[in-house]
Order: C-alpha cells, then sequence, then structure tokens
C-alpha cells in the first residue's frame, strides 16, 4: 500500500547470545561473558543451566562473586547429576556443580553454616554414585579452619596507602629494600598502568606513569622490585603462556622491558619472580611440569657470567600439589611469605610465612591468619623489613570494584605492641576512610545526602537500627527497606550502597564482621523482595565513623548514643537520585559528635 511504513523490531535471538557467551567463557572470559547470560536473563530467557553459567561467571571474576549467591540458589534447585552438558541450550537443568559452587559463593561471603550445608549435600550426590569426593571433603576442612581462624583473629591494625584520589584501583605495590622506592599498577579506562615514585627527604615524590617507558601494552603486570631498586619484574601473557620480563633503571628512566632467558621462561607458565637479599638468587613460579602439582616456587642462582642457572623446585616443605604463588622476602631473605590454596587455609589462596632454620632450608609454612587471610583469594602480600608487617590490595567494599593498597602490622605473642604505628611508619600517608568511596558516590563527613534540587515528588530514606549484638532486622527496618524497594522499581536505574555500622563495645574485628552481617541481612531483604544483585552493593565500617557518642565525657558507658552507631545507611546513585532524600539517624541533643 502506498504511503505505509513498515516498521521492524530486532527480534533476541537467545541462542545465538547463548553460544556467544560460552565462547567467551571457552576462554575464561568471564567478564566479557557474563553480560551476555545477563542479557538471557533480562529478555525473559531463564532457567537453571543459565543461573548456573551467571553465578559460575560471577565466581571467577574478583570482587564480584558474592553476587553468585542468589543465581546459584536458584540454579541448585534443579541442580542433577544427569545434566548433560553437550546439550547446552537445550538443557535447562542445573550441574550438580552449582551446588558446590553455591558452598563457595557463601563461603567467601563468611555464611560459613550455610557453605558447610551446600558441600555436604553435594557430598551426599557424590557419595550415592561412589564418585570422588576429594575435592568438596578439602572445601570442607577449610570451613573449619576458616572458623577457627574468626574466632581467634591476629591482633593487628591496618589502614589505606595514600597513592591516589578516592576511587582509583591500586594494586600491585612493591618496594625496595630500604623503601624508599615504589612501584604498583593503576587501573586505568582502557589499560592498566605502572606507576614509579620515590622518596626523597622523607616525602614521596607524585607518581609517574612509566607504563610507556617499559614498553608496556598495557598488560604487563607488576611482579617484585629488586632490593636495591634498579631492576623491576614484570610478567606478560604471549598469545599462548606467560613469561617473565625485566626493566631496569637508568639515567631517571625505565628501559624496555625484556623477556628472561629460556632457563627462567618455558613453554609453561611463568608467573612470578623475585630476587632473595639473602644470596641474589632468583626465586619464580612455574607450572612446569616436573613439579608437585601446580604452580611451585623454583630457585635459580646467578651465574657468573650474569645469566641464570638452572632452576631448581625448593622443596615439599613449601610447594604442594595445588598452587603456590607471590613469593616475598624479609628479614633480609631469611623469611618467605607467599600465597597458596594447599596447606590448611581458610579458603581460596591464604597468605603464609616460612622462615629459613641454621641448615638453610625452610620451616613447615604457617598461616598468617584472620584478619589478613580471608575466606576469598588472597595473594600478593609484600611483607615489610620483617613478616610481621606488609601490604596487600582488598577491595573497598562487598562486591567492589575499587581496590586499594593496605599497609599492616601485625602484633602475635612473638611480637606484641609497643608503640603506635602511626609513630613508626614512614610509608605514604593514610587515607581519611570517609572519602574512600566509588568517585560518582558524594560523600558528607557522616551520612549522605543526595537531595540537591527541589521537586515534585520526593521520597526520604532513613538509616535502620539494629539491636546490641545483633543483624537482626526489626519491623520497622523492613517498613524502610519495603519503602527501597518501592522507589528502586520506580526508579530502575538507581544502585544503592548499604554501608554496615557498629558501636564501640566489643573487639575491633568482630564489630567488623558484625557490621558486614548487618549491611548483607539488609542487602539480603532488598533481593528477596525483586531487586536484582547487580544493583545492589555493601561496604562495612564495624565500629568506625561514628554518628553519636559511644562515652559519656567522664569515659562511663552512654549505651543511648552507641544505640545510633548501630546502623545500616544507605547511598543511592543513578537516574532518579535527585528525588530522593537519604537521611542520618536523628541523634538527640547531647548524643551527637562534637
Amino acid at each position: 500500500m502506498a504511503g505505509s511504513a513498515v516498521f521492524c523490531q530486532d527480534i533476541f535471538d537467545a541462542e545465538k547470545t547463548y553460544y556467544d557467551a560460552e565462547f567467551l567463557e571457552l576462554y575464561q572470559r568471564y567478564e566479557e561473558a557474563l553480560p551476555l547470560y545477563l542479557e538471557l536473563i533480562e529478555n525473559d530467557f531463564v532457567n537453571a543451566n543459565v543461573q548456573y553459567k551467571i553465578g559460575n561467571s560471577y565466581l571467577h571474576i574478583s570482587g564480584q562473586k558474592t553476587r553468585a549467591i542468589h543465581y546459584l540458589e536458584q540454579a541448585s534447585k534443579s541442580a542433577s547429576l544427569k545434566y548433560r552438558k553437550e546439550a547446552s541450550f537445550k538443557e535447562k537443568r542445573a550441574p550438580a556443580e552449582s551446588i558446590l559452587l553455591l558452598g563457595e559463593a557463601y563461603q567467601v561471603n563468611n555464611q560459613l553454616d550455610l557453605a558447610l550445608g551446600n558441600y555436604f549435600r553435594y557430598k551426599k550426590l557424590l557419595d550415592k554414585k561412589k564418585l570422588n569426593t576429594d575435592q568438596v571433603n578439602r572445601k570442607i576442612v577449610s570451613c573449619e579452619f576458616a572458623k577457627n581462624f574468626i574466632e581467634k583473629p591476629i591482633d593487628s591494625e591496618s589502614f589505606r596507602l595514600n597513592l591516589s584520589d578516592p576511587g582509583v584501583s591500586d594494586y600491585r605495590a612493591v618496594f625496595s629494600e630500604d623503601g624508599n622506592s615504589i612501584i604498583f599498577m593503576r587501573k586505568r579506562k582502557y589499560y592498566e598502568a605502572i606507576y614509579f615514585s620515590r622518596k626523597i627527604n622523607g616525602k614521596w615524590l607524585d607518581p609517574v606513569n612509566i607504563t610507556a617507558e617499559i614498553e608496556s601494552t598495557g598488560r604487563y603486570k607488576v611482579s617484585s622490585l629488586s632490593p636495591d631498586g634498579l631492576c623491576l619484574f614484570l610478567v606478560h601473557f604471549n598469545s599462548v603462556d606467560y613469561d617473565l620480563y625485566q626493566s631496569r633503571f637508568n639515567n631517571g628512566r625505565w628501559s624496555k622491558a625484556v623477556k628472561l632467558e629460556e632457563s627462567i621462561n618455558s613453554p609453561a607458565n611463568e608467573v612470578h619472580a623475585v630476587i632473595s637479599p639473602l644470596n641474589k638468587s632468583l626465586y619464580f613460579v612455574s607450572d612446569k611440569k616436573g613439579g608437585f602439582g601446580g604452580f611451585d616456587i623454583y630457585q635459580s642462582m646467578r651465574q657468573e657470567d650474569g645469566s641464570w642457572g638452572i632452576p631448581e623446585n625448593i622443596g615439599s616443605a613449601i610447594n604442594t600439589s595445588f598452587d603456590e604463588t607471590t613469593p616475598f622476602f624479609s628479614d633480609k631473605g631469611k623469611s618467605l611469605s607467599f600465597s597458596s590454596n594447599g596447606h590448611e587455609n581458610m579458603g581460596g589462596y591464604d597468605v603464609f610465612f616460612s622462615d629459613m632454620d641454621q641448615n638453610g632450608k625452610w620451616n613447615t609454612p604457617e598461616n598468617y591468619g584472620s584478619p589478613l587471610n580471608t575466606t576469598d583469594d588472597d595473594l600478593f602480600f609484600v611483607p615489610g623489613k620483617n613478616r610481621f608487617s606488609g601490604t596487600i590490595a582488598s577491595f573497598d567494599s562487598i562486591p567492589g570494584s575499587i581496590k586499594s593498597i593496605l599497609h599492616w602490622v601485625f602484633y602475635p605473642e612473638s611480637n606484641p605492641r609497643k608503640i603506635k604505628l602511626a609513630e613508626t611508619f614512614s610509608y605514604p600517608e593514610k587515607i581519611d576512610p570517609d572519602k574512600t568511596e566509588l568517585p560518582t558516590r558524594k560523600q558528607d563527613k557522616r551520612e549522605e545526602i543526595l537531595s540537591i534540587t527541589p521537586v515534585e515528588k520526593s521520597y526520604t530514606i532513613n538509616s535502620i537500627l539494629f539491636g546490641f549484638d545483633s543483624s537482626a532486622l526489626t519491623e520497622e527496618s523492613k517498613n524502610e527497606l519495603d519503602l527501597i524497594v518501592r522507589i528502586m522499581e520506580i526508579f530502575p536505574e538507581i544502585h544503592i550502597t548499604l554501608k554496615g555500622y557498629t558501636d564501640s563495645v566489643g573487639p575491633y574485628y568482630y564489630n567488623q564482621k558484625l557490621s558486614s552481617k548487618r549491611a548483607n541481612s539488609a542487602a539480603d531483604y532488598l533481593m528477596k523482595k525483586g531487586i536484582i544483585p547487580k544493583k545492589v552493593f555493601i561496604s562495612f565500617y564495624g565500629e568506625d565513623h561514628p554518628v553519636a557518642i559511644n562515652r559519656n565525657s567522664d569515659n562511663t558507658d552512654c549505651p543511648e548514643g552507641r544505640k545510633y552507631n548501630r546502623r545500616v545507611s544507605f547511598s543511592l546513585e543513578g537516574s532518579g537520585i535527585e528525588q530522593i532524600l537519604t537521611n542520618p539517624p536523628a541523634i538527640p541533643d547531647g548524643l551527637e559528635l562534637k
């Protein structure tokens, strides 16, 4: 018909989307596969298999693992040992493995009893079919270790190193032996940058981006800095495997990264290298054949001509049938710190240390324990002059995308507290903890107020309070969360961050855990009401950042003030926040902080 218009609409091709995601997953490109799997859900192509794929993807993305819980809970309801992987797109059930993965997600989230419940459920399935249960048995043991370590944390303290503006991810920080040179990585929009700084007259110079100097493609990763601070070791994926490189500091510049010789780099993967201050030998990590299994730590001695000699495995005291990686030295090379998912750990990789005996042999490794080690992967811990201090990168929230470098000091019985950390530490200054949120989140000193301009319709969200030593939601709290659910349904672009706090009663790290439970309790409620997990973020601060007094001026306890610090507050971002006001607790006169 003349003048008629034909309108066409793209039809969502679920099968093509699924197989595109499968291809990316095959090559372990989980961050690229995940949006495609989520697109299936958003287009109402929902089944246990897709839920399993989403949960599995989240578990392979650092900082996002707790987001797997919601999807794996759904997937595991239809878990079956008869899952047909070859059927793929047509398979609507989830594999029995989804139960195991749900246990892993709970474990990462410190929900250890739920993790154990799923591990035993999975083990029972395997027992019926007389299948190998070694993997799940190991996870059960790691949960028990986690419980013990969390209940008996090592006395310690930590703070963020001031390397960049808040909201910027910094990680893999390495130092020269004298502590006057630092190299670290920073996440940029399109690549991973490498930065360098030196300390002059006790003050750090502004970090310089040396990515171009070493001629990095933006994909070289920092491995270590030599004791004299003049040689930087790097790791790079060369299309087929990982190899080690080095760059040298000459005349104020870093040289182009050069691949280490074949005595070190093999057809397998070499993923880390560090120089021992004790004998200048090279310790490196490889999964080449002939080791104890997985990644092992090897040692190579410097030859008279300057080359590296034939590597030797450092032995079964350190290396296991699992993976050992990121070794670093302290005590002038007589103490070795490294990460392993073997030995006795809390889940994933834990950080261990081993001291050298009088015969030059490494002693049986010991776990650093909680709170340094968590139920997630703990990697790239760089000790200071001794193993009682060091740095490691951690996410600022859970789930999280921003990493900050934390400096830790430990006070076990062999290293009791003597003086305050601030009086002795000379690394970069501490970041104000009130300024460590994502850059798009505007933060007031206490709580956040996001209503700026008058609007016709506005909403007010109040912080919710908790009973003493409790993470249970009150009816009043549930009413407040129900309002949040309605608001997020009205404004679908909004994301929410739930920030948990405690009062000052109890050990510091117990309060950290309790504040996490409170934020998770509120988050779980929102998700059970239909808010999709990717819109919910969690931060927890323990007893830090009180809004009311915990103790009176005469230093007596103030229960009335403490109850306002036992809270979860909210911050929002996304289209529509100009119509929403988030209120801190209303503090009565005389109880507010001065």
